[in-house]
């Protein structure tokens, strides 16, 4: 995505690159640095330079370059909306939510008809567990562009995570009949299907999140749950053809294949960073819950929820389902 364009004059002919978003990001950000160093751009094109640099840096990965990125531009003009918006995203890849919510405000302070930024404040409000005020700056986006997808999709997550499942059918429907490509809304509406018992919906919401992500873990999980429910052949064998089993959550995948244990998917599920690390042990103790289910160990599965609800980050979809089993007393 381009953000800027930086005007390549005399010594600084042909280093548009920096602002090309086909251009590789090395490429894209040796030809920013270029621009920024020669000191014949100034003011908002040299803020420009900044912001498209930042967004390279956030395309690999390194976060913190581009916040100092970003921040540099915002030093440069304060009014640069799209540089507080850009570090927004890249302090919730942080998961520092505080710190997002503060730039996203000023984007809507700089720019009030910026409906993207008042999905991406809520996203950080969910991932706070402030599902109300999530709420709220959804439906402000909606009330700005009604078609605006990412909403609804976001809306109804909320209102999955509030245990209202119905409205977030309602809101995940939505966001379908405006784009029908629209994957997630197809699995979480599954989801939500499933925990008002309309089992028949949530498989044929899963074939379509299949059809559209057929590479994705997680619908395949999700797929296999459902099917299992409705004591139809696993899926999972095949969807092994197409997922990548080198990368979380494949142990997962192990587990239901009965290739490892729940104590070994739990060990697993560390990792160096902290913050993975909770997100991945939530996972791991729901799906090590829903095996205990099916194997009619109540009391295991009861237990694993428990923890899933206690400990999870509120953004993992898991804590919801987690608490939806709790309130329907773990039926099947």
């Amino acid at each position: 995505m381009s953000f800027c364009i930086v005007r390549a004059l005399g010594p600084l002919e042909g280093l548009a690159p920096c602002s090309n978003s086909s251009v590789p990001s090395d490429a894209a950000i040796i030809a920013c640095t270029r621009i920024i160093r020669s000191g014949e751009v100034h003011g908002t094109d040299l803020a420009a330079s900044y912001v498209s640099r930042g967004y390279r840096y956030a395309g690999k990965g390194d976060y913190d370059r581009a916040i100092a990125d970003y921040t540099e531009a915002i030093r440069l003009d304060p009014k640069l909306d799209y540089a507080f918006f850009r570090r927004g995203v890249a302090y919730s890849q942080k998961k520092e939510h505080d710190r997002a919510i503060a730039d996203y405000s000023q984007v809507v302070r700089l720019n009030p008809k910026r409906a993207p930024a008042y999905v991406r404040r809520g996203y950080a409000y969910h991932s706070k567990g402030d599902y109300d005020r999530a709420i709220a700056d959804y439906d402000q986006a909606i009330r700005i562009n009604p078609r605006y997808v990412p909403a609804y999709h976001n809306r109804g997550f909320a209102h999955f995570a509030k245990g209202e499942h119905d409205r977030a059918i309602a809101d995940y429907t939505e966001a379908i009949r405006l784009d029908q490509q629209y994957a997630a809304s197809y699995r979480n509406r599954s989801i939500a299907y499933l925990y008002t018992g309309s089992r028949a919906k949530a498989r044929s919401d899963l074939e379509m999140a299949t059809q559209l992500m057929p590479k994705d873990a997680y619908v395949a999980l999700w797929r296999e749950l459902v099917e299992r429910r409705a004591n139809a052949p696993s899926t999972l064998e095949q969807a092994l053809l197409q997922i990548e089993m080198a990368a979380w959550p494949a142990p997962v995948i192990r587990l239901f294949l009965g290739e490892t244990t729940p104590a070994a998917l739990l060990a697993s599920a560390k990792d160096s960073d902290p913050k993975k690390s909770r997100e991945r042990l939530c996972e791991a103790n729901f799906f090590v819950g829903q095996l205990a289910l099916q194997r009619g160990s109540k009391e295991e599965a009861k237990r694993a929820f428990q923890i899933v609800v206690r400990d999870c980050p509120p953004e993992v979809l898991a804590m919801g389902a987690a608490a939806a089993e709790l309130s329907a007393g773990l039926q099947r």
